[in-house]
């Protein structure tokens, strides 16, 4: 102690500065009010007709604060949220996950609203549309499978005619076609 005392007596006396650095405890800060997310899932666009089935998923630095379900009489409440910004992903029956990133602010509530109108109704087309289409596919596969079937043993079943060959037309027949009268291969030539 008695160092720092010379050390201040001899700045003084040369002219500089002498700057004191002391430490002190610092008072708690008062804690930033909380905000709150408010979860819907409205049919249509009306805020009186809720849906459950809905799941919204809140993450907040790579962790999971919760999963919270949707309500059919009220809209789900997620309170006492530190404010910032924060990732949400919404799943459920008929609709595909959707993630974005919302900001909770100090004393408000963030409303996510979720439009699920016709959800139900989409999801059913979609899979009948999606039945369709197989059964379409199937059946054009199976029909080139037997037109092709029906080629091959065409072909084959003419084996003892050698000098006919068995060629399919752009028309899916199959048809005999002989060689050239004037040409003769060299595997058939005559000794």
């Amino acid at each position: 102690m008695k160092t720092l005392q010379v050390f201040t007596a001899i700045a003084l006396l040369s002219g500089c500065t002498v700057v004191r650095i002391g430490r002190e405890p610092l008072m708690d800060a008062p804690p930033e009010p909380a905000g709150e997310i408010r979860f819907m899932a409205l049919r249509g666009e009306h805020p009186d007709r809720l849906a459950d089935g809905y799941s919204l998923t809140v993450m907040k630095n790579l962790s999971i604060v919760g999963t919270y379900d949707s309500s059919s009489t009220e809209p789900t409440t997620i309170e006492k949220l530190p404010p910032g910004r924060y990732d949400i992903s919404i799943s459920g029956r008929a609709i595909s996950t959707q993630s974005t990133q919302i900001r909770v602010r100090p004393g408000q509530a963030t409303v996510v609203r979720l439009m699920v109108r016709n959800a139900r109704q989409l999801a059913a087309l979609g899979d009948a549309a999606l039945t369709a289409g197989k059964v379409l596919l199937y059946s054009v596969g199976y029909a080139v499978y037997g037109i092709v079937w029906v080629c091959l043993h065409v072909c084959d079943g003419d084996d003892d005619d050698d000098e006919e060959e068995c060629s399919v037309s752009s028309h899916g027949k199959a048809g005999h076609r002989s060689p050239h009268p004037g040409t003769v291969s060299t595997y058939r030539k005559k000794k």
